[in-house]
């Protein structure tokens, strides 16, 4: 018989699952020990049992969802330019931001701490953009259910919301710590990326009820954590709604850009959301695979390029910018 050759990935994958606390995390644990197992003849028993335990698992998850009214427990899949995970400590203002920054009013809003028990999706319109903010289980260590940590790896955004009272700063340690406890770690970077296993995701921090509170000390770690990154209101300020989603705009490295067909005027209503990085071949890739097999060359206005001025495929584009294609 072929020997197994464990990875120490798939040992310590296989630890996780052993540790597993609920189904959910239990189910996470699994799919990473069958991606993490050598493929060989000497595995096959192995892969063939995994995959029944995983089956069986997805199963029973699936019909305790089916049993719950309203919100969500597994995942919620990405909609919009942006998704943002709220979180933070119970009672913090979570489920108000949801509902009255969102178009969801379903979220539960309440006097009491860990009301919130599944997570709920919420779309807000800002500018010409559809960002989707998801309202979770308040972070407390043996209370987060682990699928609320799978979402952080969906997510391009996290807005970790803090109150402003005398308990500032050990709300922010125990989220910070927790949240790392899970392989999470929240970034003042605009790019997403994994690290040694670590899921280091762009984040902004609101501290809410900072109306009330004049005389807040802010703690020397989050403002060294967040430099420019630190929004104080309260979430029932309507006038502060530009403010919060201006921060959540720049904390992503993504930009807008604007297509144009010949003779018509731009759709400034529906951008490209694209990586920073964009060139104008890969764009043409994302618009039609015929703008790639065809290309001639591009037309640009805006984002710091001259008026009308003429491109080729490995320009890089900037936030703003609007481009006219030209095909053989």
């Amino acid at each position: 018989m072929c020997p197994a050759n464990l990875t120490p990935e798939y040992l310590l994958a296989e630890k996780n699952y052993k540790a597993a606390r609920d189904n959910e995390e239990r189910l996470y644990w699994l799919e990473e020990m069958l991606a993490k197992i050598p493929k060989h003849k000497g595995t096959d028993h192995m892969q063939a049992d995994l995959k029944r335990k995983i089956s069986q698992l997805k199963q029973t998850i699936e019909s305790k969802q089916k049993t719950r009214s309203g919100g969500h427990s597994g995942k919620i899949d990405k909609e919009g330019a942006l998704q943002v995970i709220l979180t933070g400590p119970a009672n913090t203002g979570k489920s108000a931001f949801l509902t009255f920054y969102t178009s969801n009013e379903t979220s539960a809003v309440t006097d009491y701490p860990f009301a919130t028990e599944t997570m709920t999706p919420g779309m807000a319109r800002w500018e010409n953009l559809n960002i989707q903010f998801v309202d979770t289980p308040s972070l407390k260590e043996g209370f987060t259910p682990f699928y609320v940590f799978n979402q952080f790896r969906i997510a391009d955004e996290a807005l970790l919301i803090l109150a402003a009272d005398e308990n500032l700063e050990e709300q922010y340690e125990l989220s910070k710590a927790l949240l790392l406890s899970k392989s999470i770690k929240l970034s003042a970077g605009n790019k997403k990326y994994e690290a040694d296993g670590i899921v280091n995701i762009p984040a902004a921090v609101l501290i809410n009820k900072a109306d009330l509170k004049n005389d807040i000390m802010i703690p020397g770690t989050l403002k060294n954590d967040f430099p420019g990154r630190l929004i104080f209101l309260s979430v029932m300020l309507a006038e502060k709604r530009d403010e919060i989603f201006k921060a959540i705009y720049t904390c992503s490295s993504r930009i807008r850009v604007y297509t144009k067909e010949q003779g018509k005027k731009p759709n400034m209503e529906h951008p490209f959301f694209v990586p920073g990085d964009t060139t104008v071949i890969r764009l043409a890739a994302m618009i039609h695979k015929d703008f790639v097999e065809k290309f001639k060359y591009a037309t640009v206005w805006g984002g710091g390029f001259y008026d009308a001025q003429r491109i080729g495929k490995d320009e890089v584009l900037k936030d703003g910018v609007i481009i006219e294609y030209y095909l053989k």
